[in-house]
């Protein structure tokens, strides 16, 4: 398992300097988590029309020019996992926040207690796509 964890963290951390096969590897490994995540959070939004952007979203914001991929550490805790659950989230919400702003107005207190609600789903949605990947 330490070695498993050493090549990922090396994958990683060679995607983060700008290794091309590194950011392939990561793409393929990753994406498919992202996909299921994405896919169980919009499922009945219109939003399930811009997975594909959305994850695009997500690796610029990993490979960008001070990209999220290079703040990673080893040490946090949550791992990794934890990381990429953040910034795919935080992608997610951007989204969602600027479909809201074109379609109606502020959501009420009522509907943001329904997106709380879901947080604990989705993170398990995550995490399975993550233990399989």
């Amino acid at each position: 398992m330490a070695e498993a964890e050493s090549t990922r963290w090396t994958v990683i951390r060679d995607a983060a300097e700008g290794d091309a096969g590194a950011r392939e590897e990561f793409v393929r490994r990753y994406e498919p988590i992202l996909r299921a995540y994405l896919g169980a959070r919009w499922r009945h939004s219109p939003l399930v029309r811009e997975i594909d952007d959305a994850v695009q979203e997500v690796f610029l914001a990993c490979f960008g020019e001070g990209g999220a991929l290079g703040r990673a550490d080893e040490e946090r805790p949550g791992g990794f996992r934890a990381f990429l659950y953040g910034v795919t989230m935080n992608v997610a919400r951007r989204a969602e926040e600027k479909r809201a702003r074109k379609s109606r107005p502020p959501a009420g207190d009522a509907e943001l207690g329904a997106v709380v609600a879901r947080e604990e789903p989705l993170s398990r949605v995550f995490d399975r796509a993550y233990a399989r990947a």
